[in-house]
């Protein structure tokens, strides 16, 4: 149906009934920062060695629950990693960091916690010592939105270390 038809059938709406319709359901862009260069301190260095890019990878419009991933490509011999994970608290909220996976090896997520209210740190150890080889995702981050229909949040990586 038309926004047009639409307006005619429902007539003349209060503004408190146009709100509750606006507000109905809370969708919210979420801007992104691609982190191209994070500390890289690759276990097994080379002149061919590719450069390692980390990105975080989310729906651009979200509503009620949300995850993230923290993209990897180019890894070499990775044993284990850190991230800081910044947003805007008000709009959304971190849940839960779980596990992620570079060309089919699990990479843990070994612990994450808040460093304030807007920024958690998440981070990743794999056991042995050959490492992750390849691109994939370091750990998957789930959120919960906070903020209504208008609001935003960019999520951004800091302090990242892949050792």
């Amino acid at each position: 149906m038309k926004i047009e038809e639409k307006e005619k059938e429902l007539g003349k709406s209060s503004a408190r009934t146009q709100k509750s319709l606006m507000t109905g359901t809370a969708v919210l862009f979420v801007l992104l920062m691609v982190f191209a260069a994070l500390a890289v301190v690759p276990v097994i260095a080379s002149a061919a060695q590719e450069e390692v890019e980390v990105r975080v990878n989310a729906p651009e419009y979200v509503e009620h629950t949300f995850n993230v991933t923290i993209n990897v490509d180019n890894v070499t011999g990775l044993n284990s990693g850190q991230f800081d994970l910044s947003f805007d608290s008000s709009v959304v909220n971190v849940t839960e960091a779980r596990d992620g996976e570079i060309d089919g090896e699990a990479v843990p997520a070994f612990d994450w916690s808040f460093l304030d209210a807007d920024t958690v740190r998440v981070l990743v150890k794999l056991s042995g010592v050959e490492g992750a080889n390849g691109s994939g995702y370091l750990a998957e981050v789930e959120f919960e939105v906070k903020g209504g229909c208008s609001e935003r949040s960019t999520l951004m990586l800091s302090n990242g270390l892949l050792v």
